[in-house]
């Protein structure tokens, strides 16, 4: 997996958003670190866990913030965030199904690349309200 570093190009203009884009993109990195070294006692489960409770406790941050500026997109940016959500619980069941079915590098490039795009594309759209 080819590893994005943080540039002053995704920040957002708000330092919670961007302390929450940074430790997300640092905790990406270094469990690919662990996968990438052939570390045998990566916590699958709890991986999995923790990118679910990270992301919940980030996107509600996000859309109280951009409900509280007011911003026009909020409604449509919540569904965005909703989908991926989804996507990730997608991946959850599967792999209470068969343990197997998770690779981790596939969830941290997903999670790496949603992460950038979805900043650029999405969360650039709030930033001059802020």
């Amino acid at each position: 997996m080819k590893v994005i570093e943080w540039k002053d190009e995704f920040s957002v203009g708000v330092p919670l958003m961007d302390a929450h884009h940074q430790q997300f993109l640092n905790m990406v990195h270094e469990l690919n670190q662990a996968v990438s070294s052939g570390r045998e006692d990566v916590d699958k489960k709890a991986v999995l866990t923790f990118f679910i409770e990270y992301l919940d406790m980030h996107l509600r941050a996000e859309e109280r913030l951009m409900e509280s500026i007011d911003f026009s997109g909020a409604n449509a940016h919540k569904e965005v965030h909703h989908e991926f959500e989804n996507k990730i619980l997608e991946i959850e069941r599967a792999f209470e199904k068969d343990e197997a079915l998770l690779k981790m590098e596939d969830l941290c490039e997903l999670v790496q690349e949603w992460l950038i795009a979805h900043i650029l594309s999405e969360d650039k759209k709030y930033e001059p309200y802020v």
